[in-house]
């Protein structure tokens, strides 16, 4: 890292884990490395669920606090459910474009 530093102007390398905001929000690659020890609040998307939520919408679904999204089995991610809708937070850059 100190080498890296040196030829470019990079103050940190890596990835977040989690970030507190109101409450603890998982990073979008999190629940890739937790699989297996995750077994509470998990939300299934159905295909017209996935489908719009990949693009960047919220999706209708009851519930409330972070929870972890998963899709035929696997997981894509994690949101927030607040109010009977589950709100986006895919990053731009890995939404699918319509």
């Amino acid at each position: 890292l100190l080498a890296l530093e040196k030829i470019a102007h990079v103050e940190n390398v890596g990835m977040y884990f989690l970030r507190e905001e109101h409450d603890i929000r998982l990073s979008f690659d999190a629940p890739h490395l937790l699989i297996g020890q995750l077994t509470k609040n998990i939300v299934e998307l159905n295909d017209i669920q996935f489908h719009a939520w990949i693009r960047g919408n919220d999706v209708e679904k009851e519930g409330h606090g972070t929870v972890l999204i998963q899709y035929k089995g696997d997981f894509v991610g994690s949101g927030k459910l607040s109010q009977g809708r589950l709100l986006n937070h895919v990053p731009k850059e890995r939404r699918l474009r319509k």
